[in-house]
C-alpha cells in the first residue's frame, strides 16, 4: 500500500515537473527566438492584431477574445506543437492535418475548401437550370461585346486536379458527374468550337505521361505544373494563329527542364509538414526570354505590363487566376505588347481602351464556384 502511494506521488510530481517544463519552454522560445519562426505566415495568412488598448468598455469587452487570437498567433513553440501534431495526423491516423484539403489515395491532397469546391468538382453539386442559363448568357454577351469590337475570344478553363485525377480521390469522394464548366460548355453549343478550348482532353493526355518524377499536377498542391501549363499555352497560341498569320507557338525544345528545387505548388509548408511531404516536379524556363515584363515579373505580380518589339501580333488582354502566372509570360512573346491581369472582373472600358486584337481568359473551373453570374456580367455603368 505504501508503495503504491509512493509510486502515485512520484508519477503526480513528475507530471506536475513535466507542466511547469512545458511552460516553462514555451516562454523561453517566446523570448528568446525571433517571431518570425512561429508567423503564421507559413501558412500564407496574416497574423492576428495585437489587442487594442483598453480605453473604454468597447475595448474592454473585446480585449479577452483579441488577445487570445493574438496569444494563438504567437505563443513560444507554435510552429513546432502544431507540426507535431499535423505529423500525428498525416503519419499515423492518414488523415489531412486541414478542413481545408482531404487526403486522398495514395497519399495525394485535394482542396476542399468549405466543402463546396470538392462536391462541385465531383459533380455532386452541379448547376440549376436556371443557374446554367444565367451562365451562358453571360458567355454569348461577352463574346458579343469581342465581335463587335473585332477582338478575338479565348476562353480556357482548367480542370480541377480532382476532375484529372479522380480515381485519386478518397472513398465517398468519387466523381458523379460532369464539373460545372462542362455543363456550361455543352450548354453554349457547337458554335464555341475554337473559342472555348478543351483543357479536359488536354490534361488528360498530359497525365498518361506523368512519371514520378514529372506529374501533370502537383500531388500535394491544388495546381497544374510546368508542363500541363505548357500544353495549355501552345493551345491557345495554336487558337489564336488560326485567325492570324506569322505565329506559331514555341517548342518543348526551347525551354530548359530541371528539377524544382522548391518542389513546386504544395501545403507542406502551409501544414509544418516539410521533410515529411516531399514532390519532385520539373521546372520549364524559356533558354531565351523575349518579352520584357513591367514590374520585373514575380508570381505574386497581380497586374503586369509585357513589350516584345519582335512579335508577330500587336496586342493581347489577358484575365487569369492563380493558373496564369507562367502562361502570362509564356504568351507574351506573341504580342508586341500584353496586358495581363489576375482577376475575375471583366471591366469592358479598360479592356476597350486597351484595344486588344486577343482576349484570353483563363480560368480554373474553381471560377464557377467563387463567381455568381450576376457578379461575372459586367454592370452597365463601366462598359
Amino acid at each position: 500500500m505504501a508503495a503504491n502511494v509512493r509510486l502515485r506521488r512520484s508519477l503526480d510530481l513528475a507530471l506536475c515537473a513535466a507542466f511547469v517544463a512545458g511552460l516553462l519552454a514555451c516562454w523561453l522560445d517566446f523570448a528568446l527566438r525571433p517571431a518570425g519562426a512561429r508567423s503564421p505566415a507559413h501558412e500564407l495568412r496574416e497574423p492576428a492584431e495585437p489587442p487594442a488598448r483598453i480605453g473604454g468598455l468597447a475595448t474592454l469587452l473585446a480585449f479577452p477574445a483579441s488577445a487570445e487570437r493574438w496569444w494563438n498567433d504567437w505563443f513560444g513553440l507554435r510552429d513546432v506543437l502544431i507540426g507535431a501534431r499535423n505529423q500525428l495526423l498525416w503519419q499515423v491516423f492518414e488523415l489531412s492535418p486541414t478542413d481545408r484539403m482531404v487526403r486522398g489515395r495514395d497519399g495525394w491532397l485535394f482542396y476542399q475548401g468549405d466543402d463546396e469546391v470538392l462536391q462541385v468538382d465531383r459533380g455532386a453539386r452541379p448547376f440549376s437550370a436556371e443557374q446554367l442559363a444565367a451562365w451562358t448568357r453571360v458567355f454569348e454577351a461577352r463574346r458579343a461585346w469581342c465581335d463587335a469590337r473585332g477582338i478575338q475570344l479565348v476562353v480556357a478553363i482548367v480542370p480541377s486536379k480532382a476532375c484529372v485525377y479522380p480515381e485519386r480521390l478518397p472513398r465517398g469522394f468519387e466523381r458523379i458527374g460532369p464539373s460545372r464548366a462542362a455543363e456550361v460548355r455543352a450548354a453554349l453549343g457547337p458554335r464555341w468550337d475554337g473559342v472555348w478550348l478543351d483543357l479536359e482532353a488536354l490534361t488528360a493526355r498530359e497525365r498518361e505521361l506523368d512519371t514520378p518524377d514529372d506529374p501533370s499536377f502537383a500531388p500535394f498542391g491544388t495546381h497544374w505544373t510546368d508542363r500541363t501549363a505548357f500544353a495549355a499555352y501552345r493551345a491557345i497560341v495554336e487558337a489564336v494563329a488560326r485567325q492570324r498569320t506569322g505565329g506559331a507557338p514555341r517548342s518543348a525544345a526551347d525551354f530548359e527542364r530541371a528539377p524544382d528545387p522548391t518542389g513546386g505548388d504544395s501545403w507542406a509548408a502551409r501544414l509544418y509538414l516539410d521533410g515529411v511531404l516531399e514532390q519532385r516536379v520539373q521546372r520549364w524556363t524559356p533558354a531565351s526570354p523575349r518579352a520584357v515584363a513591367s514590374p520585373p515579373l514575380e508570381r505574386s505580380v497581380r497586374d503586369a505590363t509585357f513589350t516584345c518589339p519582335d512579335a508577330p501580333w500587336e496586342r493581347a488582354y489577358v484575365l487569369h487566376d492563380s493558373f496564369g502566372p507562367e502562361v502570362r509570360a509564356w504568351l507574351a512573346e506573341h504580342f508586341r505588347e500584353t496586358s495581363t491581369h489576375w482577376q475575375y472582373d471583366f471591366e469592358g472600358r479598360t479592356i476597350a481602351a486597351f484595344a486588344p486584337e486577343v482576349l484570353v481568359m483563363l480560368f480554373s473551373d474553381r471560377y464557377f464556384v467563387l463567381v455568381e453570374p450576376a457578379l461575372a456580367a459586367e454592370p452597365p455603368a463601366r462598359r
